[in-house]
């Protein structure tokens, strides 16, 4: 995974161990000042999520190399991401202190305040019920579980 605008962003490896390099990884557009911040994988869809230093979560499906670039102005500091069952899309915010709920095309669902400094990393139970939260809050670590209501 390059974050220092110096190698491709984006690298797989297939079952056989052999790595491919994905030089033409256009849709996020990085320069030398951009950087990866956090990842997900959905082996059943096989799409690759990303969030940048730019504000942006990026979704690229592996299998036709198609790329949608989000932005949003709700996403100030994007970090921490994964799929929810559903293919559901969860993302923390930094800077908001929120995490952001997204459709499976992208589209924001609902804000949820998680009433923490700097949320950092999300997970979702593979029943989709739970959402846990942790920050990067140096003087206040802390994890925090959510049950989680689809609307």
């Amino acid at each position: 995974m390059g974050t220092d605008g110096s190698s491709p962003p984006l690298f797989m490896i297939d079952v056989d161990g052999e790595e491919h390099c994905e030089e033409d990884f256009a849709c996020v557009g990085f320069d030398d000042d951009d950087s990866i911040s956090s990842l997900a994988f959905n082996p059943t869809t096989k799409t690759v999520l990303l969030t940048d230093s730019a504000s942006r979560v990026h979704m690229y499906a592996v299998e036709t190399e198609a790329c949608k670039t989000l932005r949003d102005k709700r996403f100030t500091e994007p970090a921490g991401i994964c799929f929810a069952p559903g293919g559901h899309i969860f993302v923390c915010d930094r800077n908001s202190e929120s995490v952001i709920q997204l459709s499976p095309s992208g589209d924001v669902v609902k804000v949820h305040d998680v009433g923490m400094i700097c949320p950092w990393a999300v997970s979702v139970t593979r029943d989709g019920q739970y959402m846990a939260v942790s920050n990067e809050d140096y003087d206040n670590y802390m994890i925090k579980l959510f049950k989680i209501m689809y609307t």
